[in-house]
């Protein structure tokens, strides 16, 4: 068939108001680019008015047709009508103006007004009202007239049936009749929420989270890292502070001494992508640039008169403190040592988490009526069985205080001494009594802490050896770059076999072996399996252990150790937040064995989960995800380049014991950092009803499997997009899809759509209590302050 004859086919089709078949015959695989078939589609979309995306294509092929030089006095009239339907009322004005006379419909005369109120033009518009009420009197909308200037400001062009070429220029009742039924926030059926917008709670939702916001996903405690990270490039620290507060309890804390494991699931560290952003330093900035001293968050539920003991004032004893004290419980923490802070003033050095840094943020858990005891040590000052007498509810958040001491000969000698015990001394200023030829055993945070803390106690000579080699060391980025900064030496691939003492029984050498790795163990990681012959000596006179340690479990009381202690001494109910022994719980590394600071927050957050269920009787909070419409990202590409901006420190030669060594991002640097940020939590989407499948956001991917075109999505039973078939050609294509794992939202998709037809959301995961509330202070459109409880 050649053109004309399409042309006339499609003419025909349209006289007899067939538009659907129009559109169908003159929608060929290509682009069109001829100008009368680009007229005839404009008039067939127009005409239809029935999809909401046909405003979009009408816009496109009618702009188009005139390009090719089509002369239509009705092409540039649908232009303004479609601008006027996107709301678009500026640009509707100055089209109507070039096309509106005194001679012209009653129809136009009637819109033009209408747009020159929503400019509120009222007096300008009022002529054209008029004329158009006297050249069509009988029409019920537009007999109105200048009712019209009082209300018309208030009609939402988006919630507009769509127009059709007939009744826009016979009866405009329809175009001005709001939507009643319509379901703004029911998703189109490729959409991979379950809501346009709102709140969702449906598994998709939670799924899509955790697919595509790959830190927030890897973080335990659940942070809002790009929104915290988009308030720190917006300058505003005293947001991102608060987000940070909502989800982790401890952020200029965690700004220093997190582990980090959003860093390495960042999607910009993806192969090919560059580092990842640096969001442990960021975070850190939101706290030292805030402008608020103290910050304390609301308290999310009444007052239950319930009364909690939490055994153990470090971080997953404070987060769940301050968790239930914000769901209106009475908390009390029993502490040992003589401050609250556990592991972050016991574990850490100075040098790396300056104290007063701690107390604030304690300060503002203590703010909210938690009341902290020190220097009562539970089995000893007072028992469990009492504590779950007095109060309704025990949360086990102890820590792991056994130390996981090396069974080799020689272990009784003097000088031998595990990792934790010694960073204790030294912290809480008992003193240590530390050797000139130091060795440090391990490969973990430990080690590294021990190793840089004896280097400051100027002992002479300060090693670290290790069993595995570099790659399965579990430590943040960059400490091995300060152990090499500050001179200390460390060795792989070699185990610990003896210890050799002097005649005083005092450790004099220690011998080791060398390895190889073979496979992996339960840990993931290489086991290191030792070389016959390899055997070798290092003199030593101070040995640190830093080889793990385990739950301590002792203290328990005999009659509940049946019920909560198992054979080999560890906690029976091993990585649970709930015990079989009724009101006891488990929070942090009691629980799960030692881990990291933001592991044992998230694991304790879960535990007030179930506590708080426990004591009320019901489950208040979940986890849910709100989407919301967003008009830009505010990224552009030239952003993907920035490089990664690294971490300013104090020379080596003025690092002591209580200097800070890092110094922390300046405003310029985290802003800086911050806009690397991909924004993973914007949602790009292609509304297939507005798509005109022109390909050119297929052009414009920058990565190859960003977006593609479809044949089929493969969806699993409770809805989840879990794939695509591509298609493999023109006729197969039914779609084109935005691959959201593949995205790295730079938007360059939106800008080459000339449609409009790709929506951007934000799709943001938070854990909420009292969810009906937070619904229906969204639908008033007020602050829900107050209701989210952290992710």
């Amino acid at each position: 068939m050649t053109e004309q004859e399409l042309i006339d086919k499609a003419a025909e089709l349209f006289q007899q108001g067939k538009f659907d078949e129009v559109i169908d015959v003159l929608r060929a695989p290509d682009a069109p680019n001829y100008k009368d078939r680009c007229n005839l589609l404009a008039l067939a979309y127009f005409s239809r008015g029935d999809a909401k995306g046909d405003v979009y294509s009408a816009h496109f092929f009618a702009e188009r047709a005139m390009e090719l030089g089509h002369d239509s006095k009705q092409l540039p009239a649908i232009q303004a009508i479609c601008d006027y339907r996107k709301g678009k009322y500026e640009v509707a004005a100055a089209e109507f103006e070039q096309i509106v006379t005194k001679d012209s419909s009653a129809a136009q005369q009637f819109l033009y007004g209408l747009t020159l109120l929503q400019l509120k033009q009222d007096e300008k518009a009022q002529p054209y009202l008029d004329r158009a009420k006297v050249l069509a009197p009988e029409d019920p909308v537009i007999a109105k007239g200048g009712a019209f200037i009082k209300d018309s400001r208030y009609i939402d062009a988006a919630s507009m049936h769509s127009p059709t070429w007939g009744n826009m220029f016979v009866s405009l009742t329809a175009q001005l009749k709001a939507s009643d039924d319509a379901q703004i926030d029911s998703p189109y059926p490729h959409n991979p929420v379950s809501k346009l917008r709102g709140i969702g709670t449906d598994a998709k939702d939670l799924d899509w989270v955790a697919q595509n916001i790959p830190c927030q996903d890897a973080c335990p405690a659940g942070t809002n890292i790009p929104e915290y990270l988009t308030s720190i490039y917006n300058g505003d620290y005293d947001a991102a502070y608060t987000i940070n507060l909502e989800d982790n309890v401890f952020p200029a804390v965690l700004g220093r001494v997190c582990a980090r494991p959003c860093e390495s699931s960042c999607r910009h560290g993806w192969e090919g992508l560059g580092e990842p952003v640096s969001i442990c330093w960021s975070k850190r900035s939101a706290a030292d640039h805030k402008e608020k001293d103290l910050v304390v968050l609301d308290k999310v539920g009444a007052d239950t008169g319930k009364r909690v003991a939490i055994i153990g004032g470090g971080p997953a004893g404070l987060a769940s403190a301050r968790q239930l004290a914000r769901l209106g419980h009475i908390v009390e923490v029993f502490e040992k040592h003589k401050r609250p802070g556990g592991m972050m003033n016991q574990g850490i050095p100075v040098f790396r988490l300056p104290r007063d840094i701690i107390e604030k943020e304690v300060s503002q858990i203590e703010a909210l009526g938690v009341k902290i005891t020190c220097n009562t040590e539970v089995g000893k000052d007072i028992t469990l069985g009492k504590l779950t007498e007095d109060f309704d509810a025990v949360v086990i958040a102890a820590g792991t205080l056994r130390p996981n001491l090396l069974n080799l000969p020689g272990k009784e000698l003097k000088g031998i001494h595990h990792g934790l015990e010694f960073l204790l001394d030294v912290n809480e200023g008992d003193g240590f009594d530390i050797g000139k030829k130091v060795v440090v055993i391990g490969g973990g945070f430990t080690a590294m802490d021990c190793a840089r803390t004896a280097w400051r106690l100027d002992s002479h000579e300060v090693k670290v050896l290790y069993r595995r080699s570099q790659d399965e060391m579990l430590i943040t980025p960059g400490e091995l770059e300060e152990l090499d900064h500050e001179g200390i030496p460390m060795e792989f691939m070699v185990s610990p076999v003896a210890y050799i003492g002097d005649e005083d029984d005092q450790v004099k050498a220690m011998r080791f072996i060398r390895n190889e790795l073979g496979e992996p163990d339960d840990s993931g990681r290489r086991r290191p399996v030792a070389i016959e012959g390899s055997e070798f000596e290092l003199p030593v006179d101070t040995v640190l252990l830093a080889t793990g340690q385990f739950p301590e479990t002792s203290w328990i009381d005999e009659a509940l150790k049946k019920d909560l202690v198992g054979d080999d001494q560890w906690p029976l109910d091993y990585k649970k937040h709930k015990t079989a022994k009724e009101k006891i719980f488990l929070a942090g590394d009691f629980s799960t064995g030692a881990n990291s600071l933001i592991a044992a927050i998230g694991h304790a957050k879960q535990t007030v989960i179930e506590v708080d269920e426990f004591l009320v009787g019901e489950r208040r909070v979940e986890k849910a995800v709100i989407v919301s419409d967003v008009e830009r990202t505010g990224r552009i590409r030239e952003m993907d380049f920035v490089p990664a901006q690294k971490m300013p420190a104090i020379p080596v030669s003025q690092r002591e014991l209580l200097a800070e060594v890092e110094t922390g991002y300046t405003q310029d640097l985290a802003v800086d950092e911050t806009q690397r940020c991909y924004r993973c939590h914007y949602k790009f989407e292609i509304d297939n009803d507005k798509c005109i499948y022109c390909d050119w956001c297929v052009n414009a991917k920058p990565r190859p499997n960003c977006i593609v075109k479809v044949k089929e999505l493969d969806y699993a039973e409770d809805g989840r997009i879990t794939g695509w078939q591509e298609a493999k050609n023109s006729d197969e294509k039914k779609m084109i899809f935005i691959n959201q794992e593949d995205c790295i939202r730079c938007g360059a998709c939106v800008e080459a759509c000339p449609v409009d037809a790709i929506d951007v959301q934000k799709v943001s995961s938070r854990t909420i209590c009292d969810l009906q509330k937070l619904k229906e202070k969204i639908v008033a459109k007020q602050s829900i302050n107050g209701h989210i409880l952290g992710s």
